[in-house]
């Protein structure tokens, strides 16, 4: 398996700023983590991101995962002007008010819980594209080793 991490600066649509980051590996090619770190896990600092070291025990993070292709069809909508938000369900990608940002909304059953992250788009357009040299868009299910689920799933229902 190969994975690739690249470090993401990530704003709320109130103008806080925080770590993100996006993960992707090529043993699950179908999905995307986002890694966040939000705003009440760190201290002050000035507004800026404290850099965090996310092997730390004390380090908070909180991850979403989607869809890779999700990601690239709200990438290529916004190519094209189509700046209608992609996604059914509980994540939604679209446009944030300033243009060089995707929003990202998590809609979670309970809607107390909402959540909303801009993302610089030119950073994801270089991790998505980092991600299809590992692996190509449409070729995602011949890196997925489906014996070793099976062997997996077998073994849990034991």
């Amino acid at each position: 398996m190969t994975a690739i991490l690249e470090r993401l600066v990530a704003r709320s649509p109130q103008g806080g700023v925080y770590e993100a980051r996006a993960f992707f590996d090529s043993g699950d090619p179908f999905a995307v983590q986002l890694h966040f770190r939000l705003p009440s896990d760190a201290d002050d600092h000035g507004g800026r991101p404290e850099p965090a070291d996310p092997d730390a025990a004390e380090t908070s993070w909180t991850v979403w995962l989607l869809a890779r292709d999700l990601l690239a069809l709200s990438l290529s909508r916004h190519l094209r002007a189509l700046d209608a938000p992609v996604g059914d369900g509980q994540i939604s990608l679209g446009p944030a008010e300033d243009d060089a940002y995707l929003a990202v909304v998590l809609y979670p059953a309970d809607p107390r819980l909402r959540a909303e992250v801009h993302i610089r788009r030119a950073e994801l357009v270089t991790f998505l594209t980092r991600s299809a040299h590992l692996v190509a868009f449409g070729a995602e299910s011949q890196y997925l080793d489906f014996d070793a689920m099976v062997r997996a799933l077998l073994k849990e229902s034991a």
